[in-house]
């Protein structure tokens, strides 16, 4: 059986990709203006098909596997800022309020480098008591402001003018979308080195890779001093939709020929 997998999955990638257009006021036809990524999309059914057995009759016992395709967004989707937008540099946290993301780190690294903190984030019913217990006691709607949930279109304001992007997670992050979307507005990113953030930030280029409270606050004056532009350069080589369907269409080649020499044999 020949399969194809990608991080954050070929059906959330193209959902993701989907929403983000819509909020945009755009269609997803708007996607086959580009050869690669209108193939991408086909083959969302394509590797499926491949999957089931479709025309590849892999044997059972010998599963082909072409690796994750890590998730691309549209490079004209966001505009880099040049952070300067706000009147004092601030950090922002957006994600969810929940133990995994962990906000209240957030919070500490914001308060012992001495920058104002911007949170926007969702409350779920699992996570109001641990917002209520752990996170809102620390919210002091000055140096640490919940502004709320924020849509698409608000983005460009919350993060584009933001000093950095701080991803403190506490668990195997299988991707992280938040951060490449900071990355496409060129504001770089404070991430603990967890899941699959090794993969996604380039240390003294994106961003930087903690390892401890200490380690996160040491590397915020680095951070903000990082060149804006070249955040923005390394998201469109690494993390265009362009190049994520580029991505798929080598796998599924590989995967066609390994299927292909399966059933020869």
């Amino acid at each position: 059986m020949a399969a194809l997998s990608a991080q954050h999955g070929l059906h959330g990638a193209h959902h993701d990709l989907a929403r983000h257009v819509r909020a945009h006021g755009g269609e997803t036809d708007a996607f086959q203006q580009d050869e690669a990524q209108h193939a991408a999309l086909h083959l969302l059914v394509a590797c499926h098909r491949v999957q089931d057995g479709g025309g590849v009759h892999a044997r059972r016992d010998q599963r082909q596997s072409v690796g994750a395709q890590q998730i691309g967004l549209p490079v004209d989707l966001y505009q880099p800022c040049s952070g300067e937008g706000a009147e004092e540099p601030y950090l922002v946290f957006l994600g969810r309020f929940s133990r995994d993301k962990r906000p209240d780190r957030a919070i500490e690294i914001a308060r012992r480098a001495g920058l104002k903190l911007k949170l926007a984030a969702k409350i779920g019913d699992d996570d109001r008591p641990y917002f209520r217990e752990t996170v809102e006691p620390l919210i002091d709607g000055d140096r640490i402001d919940y502004v709320g949930e924020i849509d698409e279109a608000e983005k460009a304001a919350f993060l584009g003018n933001a000093a950095g992007l701080v991803f403190p997670i506490d668990w195997p992050e299988p991707f992280g979308l938040v951060v490449i979307e900071a990355m496409a507005f060129g504001t770089p990113v404070l991430a603990w080195n967890c899941g699959a953030m090794p993969e996604i930030v380039d240390p003294g280029i994106t961003g930087f890779l903690a390892e401890s409270i200490e380690d996160a606050v040491a590397s915020v004056p680095d951070l903000l001093a990082l060149d804006r532009r070249r955040v923005r350069r390394t998201f469109e080589a690494r993390f265009s939709a362009t190049r994520m369907a580029r991505d798929y269409l080598a796998a599924y080649a590989r995967l066609l020929g390994a299927g292909a020499e399966v059933e020869a044999s």
